[in-house]
């Protein structure tokens, strides 16, 4: 983890303006390719770690500010950046809530779980049926063919020598299937990584107050979305699927691309170097 005196230096030589009382640096393990500095206890700031995270990290904004008007949930503002020199860094107002965990899933009543699905479910759905074409954005293609292809070579060469010989074989026979018959969809704007970690929650309103983190967003398969949401636990996605039609068509996807996550998880750790990401990614498979 870098000095966060250098990411205060930034802000300040950036933004001279902006009184500083206090900062401090989330855990490393809280953002796999940033680092997270929190200023005043009301701003958040992300350091992308390398080059390529920080050409994420710009279309990130980009993104951000290309989509505002179109969804109903509270995502980031950056209304601080600076994304055309070293280091390149985005700002913005913390929104309110704590991540929407499975433990406080499990907590909450089924009429609170149920309007808690309704708005995610609303959320996707505008997402989903975006109309990127009117958007001066360019977002990379994901969960097609190829990206897939590209995914097992990769899990293939670069993690099944830590891996047990049976889980191997699993991870083979998973995407062999999967790759024969190939996935038909209309590509969509997807979050990418709409998970419990990215959803905010409001105990005072008992609401999604935000969507974070858009930096795996992509244009892809809706199914990845709903694949990423299934971590909110079957109670709440029993709800869910009232509210997301004909879900059912995506299902069968969603359940192959879970079961991708712990070793992207691993795959993306290894390459940047997070030993702590690594293992606990490929804990099942070793």
């Amino acid at each position: 983890m870098r000095d966060p005196g250098t990411f205060l230096q930034a802000i300040e030589t950036a933004i001279p303006t902006l009184p500083i009382q206090f900062a401090r640096l989330f855990p490393k393990k809280i953002s796999q390719f940033n680092d997270v500095l929190v200023v005043n206890e009301s701003l958040i700031f992300r350091f992308p770690r390398l080059a390529n995270d920080a050409k994420i990290l710009r279309k990130e904004v980009q993104l951000l500010n290309a989509i505002r008007d179109y969804v109903t949930l509270p995502i980031p503002d950056p209304i601080y950046n600076q994304l055309d020199k070293e280091p390149v860094f985005m700002g913005y107002p913390m929104l309110p809530g704590k991540p929407l965990r499975q433990s406080v899933i499990d907590s909450l009543g089924d009429d609170v779980r149920q309007r808690l699905a309704q708005q995610i479910a609303q959320f996707a759905l505008e997402l989903h049926s975006l109309p990127i074409n009117q958007l001066d954005i360019t977002l990379p293609n994901a969960h097609n063919v190829s990206y897939w292809q590209r995914m097992y070579k990769a899990f293939r060469e670069e993690l099944f020598p830590h891996m047990r010989l049976d889980a191997c074989q699993q991870v083979i026979l998973s995407f062999e299937a999967f790759l024969s018959q190939p996935p038909q969809f209309t590509p969509v704007l997807c979050h990418g990584d709409l998970g419990t970690g990215n959803i905010l929650y409001d105990p005072e309103q008992q609401a999604i107050s935000g969507v974070i983190d858009f930096g795996s967003s992509a244009l892809g398969d809706p199914a990845f979305d709903i694949a990423s949401l299934s971590s909110c636990g079957e109670a709440f996605m029993t709800h869910f699927r009232q509210f997301y039609p004909n879900i059912e068509e995506l299902e069968s996807r969603a359940r192959f691309y879970k079961s991708t996550f712990a070793l992207q998880q691993a795959l993306w750790a290894r390459r940047g170097g997070d030993q702590a990401a690594f293992e606990d990614g490929i804990a099942a498979y070793v």
